[in-house]
């Protein structure tokens, strides 16, 4: 088992891949249940539009953002859910929505996408309380995947992630859900995979029934190198509160081959969009031609090598590793501030 050698990594700025997450009050409607979570249930009950409307103008005016990515509870149960996304959109962010998919309907995403979302993170693993997938490992469950991945895509012009909590029980399995998306980069363009930690305040029962389940992002790392050879890191982006590395990101050529990034065309990538668009990079997405070659233009006048500026044009898909720091529970984890 090797892991990437440390001289491939490069520390990107703290605010290259940030998503802001708005909160939901979760509902009696969502009964979904993931083991540690870290937020509670206030059934029936939920944010009030003026405040979720307040917390974006907040974001506006202090984040540099590219993505606000609308969580809860389950997002799909917010019955102001369509003004959320609009009033995203209008604010000048790309609008995400961080659902377990339950809800979610090809109809729903028609609509939400005539106001403007831009993209599904998808939260799939073994460890929720999924009818009719309980107790099934992480392969079984690539099937749940697909479906969603496909529905997105027939959605059209979205862009589609994944996210896994992976914890003890279930990272023996991760290798199954880097092959399948590595198989889809077409459907998939970012999978996500989080070290399971527990809330630092969970006490007695609770915290023994989950105790002995933490993993660190080193671990997934490890797992994913372990599976497939070629896997090297293409970036961090390292917290400001405590200097460890939040986010690992291995970017990788679409198509065959598959080849992974480098860290300087990562980082060329993040400083040309920050010097073109003013925010750093954070939705992915299928380019079009067009966009491909001027980014590989631009690309190549800062010198990145030839043979990877053009390979642009077959898309990048990211397999991004995030280890949370402190947990407070029914608070917002800090890789998500």
């Amino acid at each position: 088992m090797s892991i990437p050698p440390a001289d491939l990594k490069y520390s990107l700025p703290w605010t290259a891949l940030d998503t802001i997450i708005t909160w939901l009050e979760p509902t009696k409607e969502c009964n979904m249940r993931c083991t540690g979570c870290f937020s509670t249930n206030n059934s029936g009950e939920h944010k009030p539009l003026g405040a979720v409307l307040a917390e974006i103008d907040a974001i506006k005016q202090k984040v540099n953002a590219d993505v606000i990515a609308v969580a809860g509870g389950d997002p799909l149960c917010y019955p102001h859910l369509p003004e959320v996304i609009r009033y995203i959109k209008q604010s000048g962010f790309h609008p995400f929505l961080v659902t377990n998919g339950e809800l979610l309907t090809p109809a729903l995403l028609a609509s939400y996408k005539a106001e403007g979302l831009a993209g599904v993170c998808l939260h799939v693993d073994s460890l929720q309380n999924r009818e009719g997938w309980t107790g099934k490992d992480e392969a079984a469950l690539n099937p749940l995947r697909q479906r969603f991945a496909e529905m997105v895509r027939a959605a059209g012009g979205l862009s589609c992630y994944f996210n896994m909590t992976v914890n003890k029980s279930n990272l023996a399995s991760a290798g199954a859900v880097y092959d399948w998306a590595r198989a889809n980069s077409g459907l998939v363009q970012l999978m996500i995979f989080i070290a399971f930690k527990i809330p630092e305040d969970l006490t007695g029962e609770r915290r023994a029934a989950i105790a002995g389940l933490e993993v660190k992002s080193g671990d997934i790392i490890a797992a994913l190198a372990a599976q497939d050879k070629t896997f090297k890191i293409s970036g961090t982006v390292r917290s400001p509160f405590t200097g460890v590395d939040k986010w690992s990101v291995a970017a990788a050529f679409c198509g065959r081959g598959g080849e992974f990034i480098s860290p300087a065309l990562l980082a060329a990538s993040q400083e040309l969009s920050r010097s073109w668009r003013g925010r750093y990079l954070g939705r992915l997405r299928k380019l079009a031609w067009w966009e491909g070659a001027a980014a590989a233009a631009l690309l190549l006048s800062r010198g990145v090598a030839a043979a990877d500026a053009w390979r642009l044009r077959r898309g990048v898909q990211a397999i991004a590793i995030v280890q949370p720091e402190t947990i407070i529970w029914n608070q917002k984890p800090r890789f998500f501030l």
